[in-house]
């Protein structure tokens, strides 16, 4: 016997097959989408996507002037000796 969502691919296209896990119908596009969101190649292309925005935004910062901003605090306390 095979699975729902083998069967469901298998037939014409606008069928619908069932998500195993939640046993919701899902339709063929909806199966080819979702596999190829998950797929190895995709998830590296949109971390490279992200790591090149990163290097832009990296390159746009450098030139604006730096700000230092640095304080201190000092206590004194004035004893008298005592004789």
């Amino acid at each position: 016997m095979t699975p729902p969502v083998a069967a469901g691919l298998a037939a014409a296209p606008g069928t619908l097959a069932s998500d195993s896990a939640t046993g919701r119908p899902i339709s063929l596009a909806d199966a080819i989408r979702t596999a190829q969101r998950g797929a190895p190649s995709a998830i590296q292309a949109r971390g490279l996507v992200r790591a090149g925005t990163v290097a832009i935004r990296g390159a746009y910062a450098q030139f604006l002037p730096a700000v230092q901003v640095s304080g201190g605090l000092t206590r004194q306390i004035n004893v008298t000796p005592r004789v």
